[in-house]
């Protein structure tokens, strides 16, 4: 399941291109973003069918990085192989302690770079 919070914040983050880079299989992952309502929400996913090393190793976020048209992603990760993957494709990456952290760890980073999510008007601005 995915806590509410972090499910507001990915519906209401449509000025951001978003991913799911994930080591786990499209046939696992879609049917838990379909059920929580999210799938549409993310231009790609990246699987491990899409590339030939996952993490630790940065190819995962590099493709995604490729597909979503950006050169310096935020990485957002629970996982030491995610970070390390993360630290690797030369991305900032924000560790979460725990999934369910992900709404108030993002605030709280996007605050101390001058910026804020304003979930109401659905727009990343800076402050």
């Amino acid at each position: 399941p995915i806590a509410e919070a972090t499910r507001e914040l990915i519906l209401g983050l449509t000025e951001v291109p978003i991913a799911v880079v994930s080591s786990s299989g499209r046939a696992e992952l879609e049917p838990v973003l379909e059920k929580a309502g999210l799938l549409h929400r993310f231009e790609t996913l990246v699987c491990f069918e899409d590339v030939t090393r996952l993490k630790p190793h940065p190819d995962p976020y590099l493709e995604g990085a490729r597909r979503l048209g950006v050169s310096t992603p935020l990485v957002v990760e629970a996982s030491d192989a995610g970070v390390a993957a993360g630290e690797a494709a030369g991305f900032t990456v924000l560790r979460l302690d725990h999934p369910d952290h992900l709404s108030a760890a993002l605030q709280l980073h996007l605050r101390e770079a001058g910026m804020a999510i304003d979930l109401s008007s659905r727009l990343l601005t800076l402050e």
